[in-house]
């Protein structure tokens, strides 16, 4: 089945019809993998060339089939499938979902949490992955909010080498709205009201949904002026106390100082595309992320307009600027390494680029960076539940480590022939707990339980001393 009309299609109304509450009750079993597959098997019957899954999930993985059974399975599809897969919150920080998306040359994000400039990052990273599957652009993202009184545009930029547009107006959901008028100014002056689209200019069309309303243009949108549609078009929001108000999927805007909050966003059907990635070999704090930034035009190179920089946030909120240096493969690089805390790091690329023909364009994308330790509350979970045999000794030589280090303050003083062995088991336990989440670590999963066997004894010696010593006092 085929989505079909933006807002009659039958496929669209299938998948309504599926998320619902009764088939989106949480019971606390979480099959990432199971997921994938069904997404997968779906796709199996499909009739397009470009097949993608997307896996939205706020859980870990801890249902059989697992990830990695997924990912073997979609991997050997044809057509390729690609996965696109969103962790939404703060609870997936695993590295599986970036190998499940990067096997299948999809894409992994994880949102975190959804408030403040990140309020609308799931609509933008679905629009995102939808231009990414569509071999489209992602153009345009600004948060902006507009009171009773105000109006304020946002300016998007547009090329001979786009095709068509999407201009797209994602707010917050609310019981209410203040009066909102929406519009397109086109680069020469003209105006496109809603009331013009599919009417005045047939080659422009309005859709509202749930939680978003977007202007479809197609280009060239006058007809008698073919190159009308490059340069800077402006999306008009205006909340003028007493003018008719646009529907927003609930009911019509009502009067007074209620705040209107939203996001524009912009993807174009182009031939200048903005690829890129970001990269990371161990997910440890301090781990570096290379971020590399692809832009082409018609499948060839092209020079982005300096400087070329990306934002990235770091998980206490701080914002770090990462300029990006042109390679001569056309590619632009960067290393961040100021990766010392946990959590998330939203890396946001907006870079400018000038067409063949002169034209300015804006192109943008999202990646999303990981800090964690594997074993300390993030990573799922095997098939039945429990965690890798690797991320529990991984956890149990932390406990060890801060076990032993209290034991050999307070002990050794009673027994200095015990704590050379302490000391040298402690160093052991250091260096495996700092090489254990890493691929590359030639840790033996025998001699570390070895040294538990050992540390056990130790320990169990060392509390009878300081028991002993305890008792004398």
């Amino acid at each position: 089945m085929v989505a079909g009309d933006p807002t009659t299609g039958a496929g669209r109304a299938a998948v309504r019809g599926v998320l619902n509450l009764t088939n989106l009750s949480p019971t606390g079993n979480t099959s990432i993998g199971g997921g994938t597959i069904l997404g997968s098997t779906v796709l199996d019957s499909a009739v397009a060339t470009a097949r993608a899954v997307l896996v939205l999930t706020d859980g870990i993985q801890n249902t059989a089939p697992d990830i990695p059974a997924a990912t073997a399975a979609v991997a050997a599809k044809s057509p390729r499938q690609r996965v696109f897969a969103v962790g939404l919150g703060l609870n997936q920080l695993e590295d599986r979902l970036v190998q499940l998306a990067s096997v299948t040359n999809g894409v992994a994000q994880i949102t975190g949490e959804l408030a403040g400039d990140r309020e609308f990052l799931l609509q933008k990273l679905y629009v995102q992955i939808l231009s990414d599957v569509s071999d489209e652009a992602f153009v345009q993202d600004p948060t902006e909010v507009i009171y009773p009184g105000m109006q304020r545009a946002t300016d998007v930029w547009i090329g001979e080498v786009d095709v068509s547009a999407d201009f797209i107006v994602a707010y917050r959901k609310a019981a209410a709205y203040p009066y909102v008028e929406l519009w397109l100014e086109a680069p020469d002056g003209t105006m496109i009201r809603p009331t013009d689209a599919g009417t005045t200019f047939p080659n422009a069309q309005l859709v509202s949904g749930d939680g978003h309303v977007y202007f479809r243009v197609q280009f060239p949108v006058f007809p008698a002026r073919p190159k009308a549609h490059v340069g800077r078009w402006r999306v008009w929001l205006s909340s003028t106390k007493g003018q008719r108000a646009l529907t927003h999927g609930f009911d019509t805007g009502v009067a007074g100082s209620l705040p209107f909050v939203y996001s524009v966003m912009a993807k174009a059907r182009s031939d200048l595309r903005l690829g890129g990635s970001l990269v990371q070999n161990a997910y440890l704090p301090g781990s570096p992320m290379l971020l590399t930034l692809e832009p082409t035009v018609y499948g060839q190179p092209v020079r982005l307009d300096p400087p070329v920089e990306v934002r990235v946030t770091r998980p206490d909120g701080a914002i770090r600027m990462l300029v990006l240096s042109e390679t001569a493969f056309g590619q632009y690089r960067g290393t961040f390494d100021d990766t010392w805390q946990l959590g998330v790091y939203p890396v946001a690329a907006a870079v400018g680029a000038t067409t063949p023909l002169g034209a300015r364009v804006t192109r943008y994308r999202h990646f999303t960076g990981l800090i964690f330790r594997p074993g300390a509350g993030g990573p799922g979970g095997t098939q039945d539940g429990g965690h890798e045999p690797d991320t529990h000794d991984c956890r149990e030589a932390q406990a060890m480590v801060k076990r032993l280090e209290a034991l050999l303050e307070r002990c050794s003083e009673h027994d200095p022939n015990m704590r050379g062995e302490v000391a040298a088991l402690l160093r052991w336990l250091r260096a495996f707990v700092n090489a254990c989440c890493r691929k590359d670590s030639t840790a033996s999963i025998q001699a570390l339980r070895d040294a538990f066997t050992r540390i056990r004894e130790v320990v169990a010696a060392l509390k009878g001393i300081d028991d002993d010593a305890n008792r004398e006092d």
